[in-house]
């Protein structure tokens, strides 16, 4: 079977012991979007780009500063979220 679907995956995991999602997308800013030309060089080959955020939660929420949504919207980036709600010690 021929599947024509494919991926890329860069994981920040191991790169900050940060818990904040701010850190990492810092990290994806300052080391991959520094040059726009490699993820527009994939859009316009039909690839989609879009950068997916584990958050495991108990209250709150994730959060994305200004500084950091000119360069990903530049870039044509989405960003997701991918929530899971930890149980709360009571």
């Amino acid at each position: 079977r021929y599947f024509t679907y494919n991926g890329w995956f860069y994981c920040t995991k191991e790169l900050s012991t940060s818990r904040d999602c701010r850190r990492h997308l810092d990290i994806i800013i300052n080391n991959i979007l520094q040059d726009s030309s490699a993820t527009l060089k994939l859009q316009e080959q039909s690839c989609n780009v879009d950068i997916v955020i584990f958050y495991s939660y108990s209250q709150g929420g994730p959060t994305i500063s200004p500084s950091q949504m000119l360069p990903l919207a530049n870039a044509n980036i989405d960003v997701w979220w991918d929530l899971y709600k930890e149980e709360e010690d009571i």
